[in-house]
């Protein structure tokens, strides 16, 4: 019977994102083999999952089943075509099997606190997404401060603790198969990440309000498993909880459509992994006395430090603008006199500012 109504095109581009690109995830690729798999990976994935719990049940599994099982490989019921999947790909692929799959995706990070219109330090990431979180949260440590901050009697990373859930979110919720290109920019006052969505609702999205929907539940799974994320939606939850404890008064703004941004406000007095441009204009608000009997370089390491006690000594040297043998000359100097102790090995220790 033919009517008169007609379909209205919103709701049938909707529903078109809806059916045809949510797990685009799930898209077998027949030809892709285990040789085209960072199989070499899989030694360190299997320790990170017993993190859950020594009893995890992929911990006996080779690692065809462990693929199987982790819903990597599949078989379509409607075509009969078999083979491992865009999941697999993106989670475990050699770099160019990626550019074959996917030759648009990469992921931009970026810092513009100085050369607003290039940047003042970048890592174009294209390797698998296992690779790219360990890149992006190094990115993120690099040059952001991680504030001394307790929660019960123990001490906690809240740079750590906000960052993972947004790089977690960023590569799990992104839609891959839109050539947009990802970015994550760390500003003076924020950072910001930018990512294709295949959205549902568009405009800013409450946390306490918002559904959540899993837009790449395999890997959002595999992500799960190596406790990298949590339950769907807790990202949200959990900024929410420490970001006012890394920024007093921050608020972070979501904002869902074709693509999706997140904003997470930095605190505005941050010294520790700022720039040497900011960390030279230090000396105009130093303590004189402590000044005077330190020295300016030794002050500005202390400050630096008050903000950031996991920095290294290369580090310190770029963003005091120093030789590395300065910064440990003056080191030295702090310890002697009382002022500066290091607490642990090089590699896990942090330092400790004596006031």
């Amino acid at each position: 019977m033919v009517t008169n109504h007609q379909i209205d095109p919103r709701k049938f581009q909707f529903l078109f994102r809806l059916l045809s690109c949510i797990f685009c995830e799930r898209l077998a690729y027949s030809a892709t083999t285990l040789d085209d798999l960072r199989l070499d990976m899989l030694p360190r994935l299997r320790n990170l999952m017993l993190t859950r719990g020594p009893k995890h049940p992929w911990r006996e599994l080779d690692d065809e089943q462990l693929l199987l099982k982790a819903g990597l490989f599949r078989k379509d019921q409607e075509t009969g075509k078999e083979g491992y999947t865009l999941a697999a790909i993106l989670l475990l692929g050699k770099d160019e099997t990626i550019r074959s799959a996917l030759p648009h995706y990469k992921i931009d990070a970026l810092v513009r606190r100085v050369q607003m219109d290039h940047y003042d330090d970048r890592d174009r990431i294209d390797c698998n997404l296992i690779e790219a979180y360990d890149r992006l949260m190094a990115f993120i440590a690099k040059h952001l401060p991680d504030p001394f901050y307790l929660e019960g009697d123990a001490r906690i990373s809240l740079r750590d603790k906000i960052f993972r859930e947004v790089i977690a979110n960023f590569l799990v919720h992104r839609e891959y198969m839109n050539a947009h290109p990802a970015h994550l920019v760390i500003y003076k006052d924020r950072v910001e990440t930018t990512n294709a969505s295949n959205y549902r609702i568009e405009g800013a999205l409450d946390p306490e309000k918002v559904v959540p929907f899993s837009k790449n539940p395999i890997i959002a799974k595999f992500f799960a498993q190596l406790s990298w994320v949590e339950e769907i939606g807790s990202g949200m939850m959990n900024i929410g909880k420490y970001l006012p404890h890394y920024t007093p008064g921050g608020i972070p703004e979501y904002t869902d459509g074709p693509v999706f941004t997140t904003v997470i406000p930095l605190p505005v007095d941050t010294i520790g992994r700022k720039g040497p441009e900011q960390v030279g204009k230090m000396s105009d608000i130093l303590s004189e006395e402590r000044r005077k009997s330190v020295g300016i370089t030794s002050e500005k390491i202390l400050k630096t430090i008050e903000q950031n006690d996991s920095i290294t000594i290369s580090e310190l040297a770029s963003l005091i603008g120093v030789t590395e043998r300065s910064i440990e000359r003056n080191i030295q100097k702090l310890q002697s006199i009382g002022l500066l102790r290091r607490i642990g090995g090089r590699k896990e220790g942090r330092w400790v500012v004596i006031e």
